[in-house]
């Protein structure tokens, strides 16, 4: 006798109070995105349309600030959410501000903006794929890569990205293998980083080689860094990017410095910042410190200076300073004593 297919339907009597959800969060993002992601979405979408803050989520979803941060990052580069508050410092304490993504309202003057790409027709798809083996290239190992068969929609968007894009076929190929090595094999998230490239003019190989060179570098260290932090991501935003390639190339900080910045930070504000532990690796980098017994003797130095002597002799340190002239002390011990002679009847 054969297994019966399991089958689900939700109970209609949890429908008493729903709320609206993106239909490209399923069609396009459930299978890439992780736990703590789908819950900061969940939260953003219950919590329409007045938005959110970090530290209210994170009390409430049981998550650290970074990590609540992190995620919903991830969603404001998919295009779902969009940022309306920041910190202006490191020091300062203000969340971030998150609402689900809604459209500006237009402008009072008309901006003539520039025309999106024209998605191809399929018979337009056809006849290049017919006519340049090159394109015939492009879609016979771009399906190989992405390990399935691809249709429509992501012929026209690798299609997009050479001809509309101006990127050469081998830097089109090497998005997309980079893309499925992150588990981002999706073709919105590949023609999103086509796009930034073609931006950016990573338009050659050599240039294209470079920038994954420096997107693994940055992700090796942010894989060890989140060993040791326990961050959920398991890749860094964009912005985490360059403060990490900042730390390690410019500065020349290995991954632990960077953990012992991570932890000075937390004893100093009490919740993990990028911007804050970049102030603090700088500093370092200027004052030409390297290691950790370097960092805490300069800073037990410092300290022994800023501690300034009190009358009795006690520092604000809390150690006792010479309250009496050594040199004079051995001087009087040198003379011979002197005696007086007392007088009689006194």
């Amino acid at each position: 006798m054969g297994s019966q297919t399991m089958q689900y339907q939700i109970n209609p009597a949890s429908y008493q109070s729903v709320f609206a959800v993106p239909a490209d969060v399923v069609d396009k993002h459930l299978r890439f995105a992780g736990a703590a992601q789908l819950k900061i979405l969940l939260w953003a979408l219950r919590s329409c349309p007045g938005g959110f803050d970090a530290d209210t989520a994170a009390q409430a979803l049981k998550l650290s600030r970074m990590d609540v941060v992190d995620a919903a990052q991830y969603w404001i580069e998919m295009g779902i959410l969009q940022q309306t508050g920041g910190e202006s410092s490191a020091a300062q304490s203000s969340p971030y501000a998150v609402s689900p993504a809604v459209e500006t309202p237009p402008a009072a003057e008309k901006v003539n903006l520039p025309l999106a790409p024209a998605k191809p027709l399929s018979e337009d798809i056809a006849r290049r794929a017919q006519e340049s083996p090159e394109i015939a290239f492009l879609f016979r190992q771009a399906q190989k890569k992405l390990g399935r068969t691809i249709g429509y929609d992501t012929q026209a968007k690798l299609l997009m990205m050479h001809d509309q894009y101006g990127l050469p076929v081998e830097v089109v190929l090497m998005i997309v293998e980079y893309c499925v090595s992150r588990g981002k094999g999706n073709i919105s998230y590949i023609e999103k980083m086509a796009m930034n490239w073609a931006d950016r003019d990573i338009d050659t190989i050599e240039s294209a080689e470079r920038e994954i060179d420096y997107l693994n570098r940055t992700n090796t260290v942010w894989s060890s860094l989140r060993s040791l932090t326990g961050y959920g991501n398991p890749y860094p935003t964009t912005q985490q990017q360059q403060f990490l390639n900042e730390w390690t190339q410019s500065f020349g900080f290995d991954v632990n410095m960077i953990y012992f910045a991570y932890e000075k930070t937390i004893d100093k504000i009490g919740k993990p910042s990028f911007a804050y532990m970049n102030k603090m690796l700088a500093g370092w980098s200027q004052d030409g410190l390297r290691t950790r017994a370097q960092v805490e003797d300069h800073e037990a130095r410092r300290r022994r200076q800023d501690a300034p002597q009190t009358k009795a002799g006690k520092t604000e340190a809390g150690g006792f300073g010479i309250s009496y002239d050594l040199e004079r002390f051995k001087q009087k011990a040198a003379q011979p004593p002197v005696y007086q002679k007392k007088k009689r009847g006194s």
